[in-house]
């Protein structure tokens, strides 16, 4: 939602907890990955003029309104629920089957992504198919189709040389990284110093 909202494509996302933030904030200890810096990532996504609906469950009813009511339509969640296998799209053993390059579902205007299509437990493959599928979302919305496109997104890297180590360093600061900011605002200063 956040990748298609800088983009201009209003988005509401549906939760079925009384709080956003999904298994970063429900399955993830708070040691490792305090709420508060949930709160504001959640807050910054709003305030691109991302919707939130909370508290509510998706059945088969409510996702066929979702269909009719919205242009397009992205399932990104955890493990999918085996009711899901009755909502008219396909699925495998591990989720829903979508087109490996374009997260299409079987279901016209339905995209699947992260979790949705296999558990991997790893937020920031889901967060690469959320970045990879706004951009086919938003090709779907202008021309009605979707076209393969390879952009890849990943997370691993290798192991650096010390060449490429001293090169990566020549952009580095040795001062540490402005975290508290007034207002939530950066002032000129601190703006030039974190770039």
């Amino acid at each position: 939602a956040f990748y298609l909202q800088l983009q201009g494509v209003n988005c509401t996302i549906f939760d079925q907890n009384q709080l956003a933030g999904g298994n970063l904030r429900y399955a993830i200890d708070d040691q490792i990955f305090p709420k508060d810096i949930l709160d504001r990532e959640i807050q910054f996504i709003e305030d691109t003029g991302v919707c939130f609906s909370l508290s509510k469950t998706i059945d088969k009813e409510s996702f066929q309104q979702l269909i009719n009511e919205y242009d397009a339509v992205i399932l990104a969640m955890g493990r999918i629920p085996d009711e899901l296998k009755s909502w008219g799209m396909e699925t495998t053993d591990y989720g829903i089957k979508t087109d490996k390059n374009t997260f299409e579902t079987s279901v016209k205007g339905v995209f699947a992504i992260g979790n949705a299509i296999r558990e991997s437990k790893q937020a920031i493959r889901s967060l690469g198919h959320g970045n990879k599928v706004a951009d086919l979302v938003v090709e779907y919305l202008e021309n009605g189709k979707v076209s393969p496109k390879t952009k890849w997104f990943n997370s691993k890297t290798g192991k650096l040389s010390d060449v490429e180590i001293q090169e990566y360093l020549k952009e580095s600061i040795r001062e540490k990284r402005i975290l508290s900011l007034e207002n939530n605002e950066f002032s000129e200063q601190q703006a030039i110093t974190e770039a």
